[in-house]
């Protein structure tokens, strides 16, 4: 049994779709928990009309005050039933084949976590399209090299499997970063267990409609990022000649925390040399 944990903060506006993803996936074995993360917009209503329109399915709504992502992956945890957690943000839809791509690899007792492939909805704008490269890089040559070592360092929130019994032992998703997805990643390797990429288990996901959302977005993750490494720090010295220790971290600390610091400079370069022809040194 897998159980879909879908968080959910005022997702009115895709919600439905979200669930019905899960629905129209080729794994069936499946039981579905909406965590509705105390919502003010139509988001519970939906989600009820939802499971009105499919009463066969085993679609639960479990309210509760706003209190954060983690917090509610945590108490979906608890409440989850599945040997496997398949985790789907409110504002993404699953592949219809993404369940079954990753479940298949918990056969192996080895396997701690699964991440999935992460493509956006296409839609045509410029953010759209900067997400979109991002992606493509940090998917097709990131992860495929880290997961041959079974060290893959980010399982992304809107696609990725967990071994519940290893989320529970760690006390749930940890609330005190930003990053719930990055820093169960890192405790969940530092358990011993391994995490790969599954680049056939696909989900879309939308992406910041403003500029103003899209640097949220990224000062989250980048700041996530460096409140993970702090934490994780002592990999360095537990286990230095690990994959962990050799890959993960000095991967995170430069593609995840020094060169997106450095972006903003690189792009003023770049706008003043395409304005005045050129920097001067």
């Amino acid at each position: 049994l897998v159980s879909v944990l879908i968080p959910a903060y005022n997702e009115a506006e895709n919600i439905k779709s979200a669930i019905e993803s899960v629905i129209k996936n080729t794994y069936t074995k499946r039981e579905i928990l909406v965590l509705d993360d105390g919502s003010t917009d139509a988001t519970a209503a939906l989600v009820e009309e939802t499971r009105a329109a499919y009463p066969k399915e085993p679609i639960n709504l479990v309210r509760f005050e706003n209190g954060g992502k983690a917090r509610a992956l945590s108490i979906g945890t608890q409440l989850a039933k599945g040997e496997v957690l398949v985790i789907v943000d409110g504002d993404a839809a699953l592949h219809k084949n993404a369940i079954e791509m990753l479940v298949q690899h918990f056969s192996d007792p080895t396997i701690g976590a699964v991440a999935g492939k992460v493509e956006t909805t296409r839609e045509k704008t410029i953010l759209s399209t900067f997400q979109s490269l991002e992606y493509a890089m940090g998917q097709n040559i990131d992860k495929r090299a880290c997961s041959v070592l079974g060290a893959v360092g980010v399982v992304p929130g809107p696609a990725g499997a967990w071994r519940k019994s290893l989320v529970i032992n760690a006390g749930g998703f940890p609330q005190d970063t930003l990053v719930e997805d990055q820093d169960m990643t890192l405790t969940v390797l530092r358990m011993g267990y391994k995490v790969i990429y599954e680049p056939r288990a696909v989900t879309y996901t939308e992406t910041p409609h403003t500029v103003q959302n899209f640097l949220k977005q990224r000062f989250r993750w980048v700041y996530g990022t460096i409140q993970c490494f702090w934490k994780h720090k002592a990999i360095f010295w537990e286990r230095p000649w690990s994959a962990l220790g050799l890959l993960v971290m000095p991967n995170t600390l430069l593609f995840g925390i020094v060169m997106p610091i450095t972006y903003p400079v690189i792009d003023t370069l770049l706008i003043m040399s395409l304005l005045f022809g050129g920097v001067a040194s």
